[in-house]
C-alpha cells in the first residue's frame, strides 16, 4: 500500500466512514497507528517537493505540510457502543497525537436536515 502511495505522492485526503464501533474496537490501534503511518510518508514526500498542495480546512485553516486531510464519518449506535466505549476511542485518538475536530452541520450543505452521521475532521 505504501509502494503505492509513494509512487502517487501520498495521501492527500483520508475519508473514514463508520470504523468506529463496537465490533471494530479490537483494531482501534491499529488504524490509528496506520493513519500516523501515512502521515509520516505524506510528510517525508513533501520535503522532497517544491509544489506542495496547501489543503484548506472546513475552517479556513490551512494543514501543515504534509499532513493529510482526514474526516471521520462516526454514527452513533447506542445498542453497540456506550458512551463510556466512544471516550474510549476518542481517548485513544488523543493519545496517538490527534484530536477530532467537530465540523459542524451548517458547514455541510443540507447538513443541519440530512445529517445522520457526525463529521469530524482529526488534526494533529
Amino acid at each position: 500500500v505504501f509502494s503505492t502511495l509513494d509512487s502517487l505522492g501520498g495521501a492527500d485526503l483520508i475519508l473514514l466512514s463508520d470504523v468506529v464501533y463496537g465490533a471494530t474496537q479490537p483494531a482501534w490501534d491499529a488504524l490509528l497507528t496506520l493513519l500516523n503511518k501515512f502521515r509520516d510518508q505524506r510528510q517525508k514526500l513533501c520535503q522532497s517537493k517544491t509544489d506542495v498542495i496547501e489543503r484548506v480546512r472546513f475552517d479556513g485553516s490551512i494543514t501543515p505540510v504534509g499532513d493529510p486531510l482526514v474526516l471521520l464519518g462516526y454514527t452513533q449506535r447506542r445498542r453497540d457502543m456506550s458512551p463510556r466505549d466512544e471516550a474510549v476511542f476518542f481517548k485513544l485518538l488523543y493519545d496517538a497525537g490527534m484530536e477530532a475536530v467537530l465540523i459542524p452541520p451548517r458547514r455541510i450543505p443540507n447538513g443541519e436536515k440530512y445529517m445522520l452521521t457526525t463529521l469530524f475532521e482529526l488534526r494533529w
